[in-house]
């Protein structure tokens, strides 16, 4: 999405949270950027900058807002085609995938050079790929500074960054400030889990959301009520779990607290498993022009489509499910479950046991009668 001038004049004006996370405002008098929903007094228009993403502002020179919080905004998703590989890189990088891999091999997947990758993402956002991954280390680390009791060490690595040292002299650099002067002012305490805000794209009601969940729900590896949905989860060679509920700022993510160096992937997979990025605005508009549909819209809006966390395991249970119904899918899946699960040692109540489907160096030789039937 081309944003001009105007435009972003106007959403600053208002306050509009459609353009939130679509593109930041540098203030010159203060030296720091924005987003455009941001509660403090709206700046001067002659003191505004824009920038298309938090790390072109940051690589101008600009620092992130300490009260509506730039590493809060929910993610770009822009939809049209010119951005699309864009999109798909971001998003890979917003997942940590140039921690786990290169430029190179990022690109590859992508199908394409990395110059060519290079030159795509600083047209649209107005930075590297490798820019774009160290801010999205900085904003990570600033979020865990500010919303969980973890240590520095931890939060280091936890974010993104190799060592303890870099990490140091790069928050210094940026910020003007070491991570240990840069902790919230409220005091955390440090416990067996901590707690994250997101923030959806426009209007969010998750009551859909958790009764579709709740209907699929896997006795001891989910549990789904009213308000939240909780999992057994492995990421890595981390088991631990996580809990989703709505709370005052947005969704509120709650993980074990041996999920913490996995935060940018699994904040990544949860926005989309709950497609907070979806363009809800436009997506009501075009389904309120239905008159089957309008009155549902008006009555329920931002109903989201629901994803996956685990590619795999969703697979699995889509091949479980086929012409059956859903709850001889369930009754099938638990039984996968049953034979290839295991316990988990502390959770929250109702989660026992993790789902943990087998690849396929971990599949049992089926017997002759299995094998027969499958004739």
């Amino acid at each position: 999405m081309m944003l001009d001038a105007d435009t972003c004049h106007a959403a600053c004006d208002a306050k509009d949270r459609r353009f939130d996370g679509r593109f930041y405002v540098g203030v010159k008098s203060t030296g720091i950027y924005c987003r455009c929903i941001c509660p403090a007094r709206t700046p001067k228009r002659v003191n505004r900058t824009f920038w298309p993403s938090a790390a072109a502002a940051e690589g101008a020179g600009f620092r992130p807002c300490l009260l509506c919080r730039p590493e809060r905004a929910p993610g770009l998703a822009p939809i049209d085609a010119p951005a699309r590989l864009a999109a798909a890189a971001y998003a890979r990088i917003e997942a940590g995938a140039l921690e786990e891999q290169g430029l190179e091999s990022l690109a590859d997947g992508l199908g394409v050079t990395s110059r060519h990758l290079r030159r795509v993402m600083n047209a649209q956002f107005g930075a590297s790929p490798i820019e774009i991954a160290q801010t999205g280390r900085l904003l990570a680390a600033r979020r865990l500074l500010n919303e969980t009791a973890l240590s520095i060490t931890e939060i280091a690595f936890a974010s993104g960054f190799r060592s303890l040292r870099r990490f140091n002299a790069t928050m210094k650099d940026r910020y003007g400030a070491p991570p240990s002067k840069m902790r919230g002012r409220k005091a955390l305490t440090r416990g067996e889990t901590f707690t994250v805000s997101l923030s959806p794209r426009g209007d969010y009601n998750i009551a859909p959301m958790l009764q579709f969940l709740g209907v699929r729900a896997l006795p001891g590896v989910e549990r789904a009520d009213g308000k939240t949905y909780a999992r057994v989860l492995k990421w890595g060679d981390a088991l631990g779990w996580l809990e989703i509920g709505m709370g005052p700022k947005g969704l509120a993510l709650t993980l074990s607290e041996n999920l913490a160096p996995h935060l940018r992937p699994l904040v990544a997979n949860v926005r989309g498993a709950f497609d907070l990025d979806a363009e809800m605005t436009a997506v009501d508009a075009h389904l309120a022009t239905d008159t089957s549909l309008a009155k549902d819209v008006k009555l329920e809006p931002g109903v989201r489509v629901p994803g996956a966390l685990d590619g795999f395991e969703t697979s699995i249970r889509a091949v479980l499910g086929q012409q059956v119904t859903v709850q001889g899918a369930r009754t099938l899946t638990e039984r996968l479950v049953a034979n290839y699960g295991a316990a988990l040692e502390r959770g929250p109540e109702g989660l026992t046991a993790r789902s943990r489907m087998p690849r396929a160096r971990e599949r049992r030789r089926p017997q002759r009668s299995q094998r027969s039937a499958c004739r």
